[in-house]
This record gives C-alpha cells, sequence and structure tokens, in this order.
C-alpha cells in the first residue's frame, strides 16, 4: 500500500544491493520424500522400514571388505551394517511370502554404510524399489499383470520423468540396466539371480531398483530452489518488477536471477 500510494518512482534505489537466497535444507528435503513417497503408494506401493544391521552371511567376502562390521554385536545374526538394501528388503519378502501375501510392492527410503581402504567410513541414503508377484489378484473382470522386468524400467522412467529429469537414459551394463543423467548414475535395475534368492528361500522372480537418493534429491532441490524463488515471489512486487515500465526494479529482478543461477552452480560444482 506505501509503494502504491508514495508511488514507485518516488522511492529511493540504494547504490548497492546485498541479498542471499536461502532455502531451509531440512524442509526442502522432507518435502521430496513426501513427493516420491506419495507417488509410490498411489501407484499401490506400502513403504517397508528394515533393520540397518543384517547378516555378514548374505555377502560375498569382496563385498565384506568394504563392509562396517559391529564390534559387539548382540546376535551372530546381526554382524554388519548393511552395504547393499536389496538383502533386508528380501528377508521382508520372505516374511510375506510365507504369509501367502504373494503381491510384493515394496519401497523403503535408506541408508548403506561402507568403508574404504585408509578406514574411513562412509553411509549414503538410497531408494530401494522391490517388485514380484502380480500387481493385483486376479478377478472375474480382470487378471493381474507380472511385475517383471518391463514394469520395473516403467516405473523407473515414470520416476526420473515426476523429478524433472527428462535427460535420464537407461544403459547396459552387464546384468543390470543403469538409470543415467548428465553422465551421472542415478540408480539401476536388476533381476536378483537366482542364488540369492535361494538364500532367503523365495521361489518367485523379484525386480530390485535402486536410486541414489542423493543424486536424485540433488537435481531436485536445484529445480526446486529456482522456481521457489523465482515464482513464489509476493505477487505485488513480481508484477511491479515485469509489467510495469520502471527499469531499475527490472534490474534488481534480473540481478536477483543472476544470483540464484550463479548459487545452483556452486553447489554443483561443489559436489562434483
Amino acid at each position: 500500500e506505501i509503494l502504491r500510494i508514495d508511488g514507485l518512482d518516488n522511492i529511493e534505489i540504494p547504490s548497492a544491493i546485498t541479498m542471499s537466497p536461502s532455502i531451509d535444507p531440512l524442509e526442502e528435503k522432507e518435502k521430496f520424500k513426501d513427493k516420491i513417497a506419495n507417488y509410490l503408494v498411489g501407484k499401490g506401493f506400502i513403504e517397508i522400514l528394515t533393520n540397518s544391521i543384517t547378516n555378514s552371511k548374505y555377502f560375498s567376502e569382496e563385498v565384506l571388505r568394504s563392509a562396517v562390521k559391529m564390534l559387539n554385536n548382540l546376535s551372530a545374526d546381526l554382524d554388519v551394517m548393511r552395504p547393499s538394501m536389496l538383502e533386508t528388503g528380501l528377508e521382508a519378502i520372505a516374511y510375506n511370502i510365507n504369509r501367502r501375501n504373494h503381491l510384493i510392492s515394496f519401497f523403503e527410503i535408506g541408508k548403506v554404510y561402507s568403508k574404504n581402504e585408509n578406514g574411513k567410513y562412509k553411509e549414503s541414503e538410497q531408494l530401494a524399489i522391490y517388485l514380484s508377484g502380480n500387481t493385483m489378484e486376479d478377478g472375474w473382470r480382470q487378471k493381474g499383470q507380472l511385475q517383471d522386468f518391463f514394469v520395473a524400467k516403467g516405473l523407473a522412467k515414470a520416476i526420473t520423468q515426476l523429478l524433472g529429469l527428462h535427460s535420464a537414459q537407461m544403459q547396459i551394463e552387464g546384468n543390470t540396466i543403469q538409470i543415467v543423467a548428465d553422465k551421472k548414475m542415478l540408480g539401476y535395475i536388476e533381476v536378483v539371480g537366482s542364488k540369492k534368492l535361494q538364500q532367503f528361500d523365495i521361489k518367485q522372480s523379484v525386480m530390485y531398483l535402486q536410486f541414489d537418493y542423493f543424486f536424485l534429491e540433488f537435481f531436485e532441490v536445484c529445480l526446486s530452489y529456482l522456481l521457489l524463488h523465482c515464482f513464489d515471489l509476493n505477487y505485488i512486487f513480481f508484477v511491479e518488477c515485469i509489467c510495469i515500465c520502471n527499469i531499475k526494479l527490472r534490474i534488481i529482478y534480473y540481478f536477483y536471477i543472476y544470483t540464484l543461477f550463479l548459487d545452483i552452480f556452486l553447489k554443483y560444482m561443489k559436489l562434483k
């Protein structure tokens, strides 16, 4: 109201402007989790939460060399921090199949742990999706569709499209399909091998999708960060800057957009 009554041309523009675009990383992270979780739940998936401590017998000696082992484990079955989310998910699948629930559509957002040759520990967050059995029970009108590789591939593509990663491509690498965007591997699709399924006494095929949650979140935050600051401005200020022929305010607005791009670029360079 003050700007409207007094007039924009009568407002003195300072010679120097100091601004620091800010974003709440925790709030954005929770919004990002909710976005993925709500999408998968809407597709009929169930979120699971498995133990980060698991059994070392599930893994090969090569994997265990870089695994984080417990120094004072409570039992022989829980003696290592999970280096992969596949095995704990297979435990949940076996538990459900043994109780006659053969329709498996699970997902989990959790952490995996490892250490390098220098003994430095590392933890990373991942999105794991498990598919097995049919999509639904056979009915009199429609039969359930088998959740095979093509269903998993379609789901992976849908997730990348949901997050705005339209440049994501899929590349064959051995027994897996890698999901790549901007030369960064976002995740992969794997048909779980028969030997691994025998460890858990699972007799039906299992599809496993794994996304590197950090890179998914980074691309999403960059996009939402830009849109949030560009378009969530006060409506009057936005209209005055763009629609009214006030060159000073337009310069300020363009400078503001420039600082946002610069901040995103610096975050990306720091990531690399």
